[in-house]
């Protein structure tokens, strides 16, 4: 908008070419054909938010190779957790179980703070889920990994609602280097 409170001249709303008195700074021929990119456009300054630009100081770029790496990586560690899970359960009754639910939620926790996104508590809960799975169903030869009492149930159950909870709640963590809203935040002062 002109300062007069008009459209300019090509009906973008841009600078008319006329200044507050119709001469000085912004006066005719200053800003050309409602461009307003002349020697007397105002400035506008800088938002006092603390926020830096997406991209801007936060280190390194890394690819979409280095995230389905580490996504990868998450799906293998919560598998191996659910696995050990299954065991720890089992072989120490009460603390066991607790000690499974406490790594599951850890992984899935921390696997959203790495990355910054919720597909980052997603992966291992999907490689938890996977062995956990495939360990409550019955062997031809009859082995189960997760026998059907009440400590099974609770990993089974306890665990899915951890995951869900991990999953769906917004992820607040340092991220990748480089990707909007990841890297550390930019302190306010």
């Amino acid at each position: 908008m002109s300062t007069d409170g008009k459209p300019g001249k090509d009906g973008r709303g841009g600078a008319s070419g006329k200044g507050p008195t119709g001469n000085g700074p912004g006066g005719k021929g200053a800003g050309g054909k409602g461009a307003g990119a002349g020697a007397g456009a105002a400035k506008v300054p800088a938002p006092r938010s603390g926020t830096l630009p997406a991209g801007a100081g936060s280190g390194p770029r890394f690819g979409q190779g280095v995230r389905f790496a580490a996504y990868l990586g998450l799906f293998v560690v919560g598998a191996v957790v659910g696995l050990a899970g299954c065991f720890a359960q089992a072989l120490w009754a009460p603390g066991g179980l607790l000690l499974a639910l406490l790594a599951a939620g850890g992984l899935f926790l921390a696997g959203s703070r790495l990355t910054g996104t919720r597909l980052g508590a997603l992966w291992p809960a999907l490689g938890w889920f996977v062995v956990v799975l495939v360990g409550s169903s019955q062997r031809p030869e009859g082995d189960l990994l997760l026998t059907s009492n009440a400590e099974s149930y609770a990993y089974l159950l306890v665990g899915a609602l951890v995951a869900v909870i991990c999953v769906t709640v917004p992820s607040s963590g340092a991220g990748f280097p480089g990707r909007a809203g990841g890297g550390r935040p930019p302190r306010v002062r």
